[in-house]
């Protein structure tokens, strides 16, 4: 069915719009998978122009003991700070006092799957169970 609605509809958009608009000399297809991947594409186009920057500050700490010895990357968890102000006063404290305690170390394995091939049929049951 979806097929053949697919065939008719568009032989009939093209035929239409060959006839109402110039220019349109290829074919306006249509089918059931297209309505639901343009959505993603316009929401996506949308997220984009409504993205408004802001200027963001980090604190990156490193240590190399020796030149032989790997560079260790120290992570936080807020990653970012939005007020350089704040951002500043963290910093100079580092200054002050280059000692730090290592208060936690976090390991896992981490694997990475194949991914499962997704059909039009499990992809239509996956969007109307989530979305």
């Amino acid at each position: 069915i979806d097929l053949r609605l697919g065939a008719v509809f568009t032989r009939f958009q093209t035929l239409r719009f060959q006839n109402k608009f110039e220019g349109v000399e290829k074919l306006v297809s249509y089918g059931p998978c297209q309505f639901p991947t343009l959505g993603f594409v316009v929401e996506r186009f949308l997220a984009r122009e409504s993205f408004i920057k802001e200027a963001f500050w980090k604190i990156s700490v490193t240590h190399k003991p020796t030149e032989q010895d790997p560079v260790a990357h120290f992570n936080w968890n807020r990653r970012r700070l939005f007020c350089e102000f704040s951002t500043l006063i963290m910093f100079e404290l580092c200054l002050e006092n280059p000692v730090a305690t290592v208060s936690n170390v976090n390991s896992r394995e981490t694997r990475k799957y194949r991914p499962f091939p997704l059909d039009t049929v499990e992809f239509q049951k996956r969007a109307a169970r989530f979305l």
